[in-house]
């Protein structure tokens, strides 16, 4: 069964009650450990987005007082070494080419795994 609130896209009815503990998210072989990929359906876009709903969100909005909003981003790099066992330091590559072709890229196992799949 799926929820649809006015204007928005279809989303899994979801029971936060019946989903894995983090400690079982970790011991997942499915997935990258810790993740949620997939519990919301093979072609969720979602994640843990599917969590919020309607009535929540706009009870806290009516706790906004000033407008006023602060960015709660972090520099890729701000948590050296990664919280998550699973992940590994950025690295940052910049490369110098002529002006047409200069580029900055984020480099980490994955992307470069990525990038040689595309390429390949």
């Amino acid at each position: 069964m799926t929820t649809k609130p006015h204007g928005a896209a279809a989303r899994p009815a979801v029971d936060p009650d019946a989903l894995p503990s983090y400690a079982q998210l970790m011991r997942r072989t499915d997935a990258p450990p810790g993740s949620s990929w997939g519990l919301f359906g093979p072609g969720d876009q979602l994640g843990t987005l599917n969590l919020l709903r309607a009535r929540p969100l706009t009870e806290a909005a009516r706790e906004i007082r000033s407008g006023t909003a602060f960015s709660l981003d972090l520099p890729s790099d701000a948590i050296s070494p990664p919280l998550a066992p699973t992940r590994r330091p950025l690295e940052h590559h910049l490369s110098y080419l002529p002006a047409a072709r200069r580029s900055s890229e984020f480099s980490s196992p994955l992307t470069r795994l990525l990038r040689a799949a595309s390429s390949a």
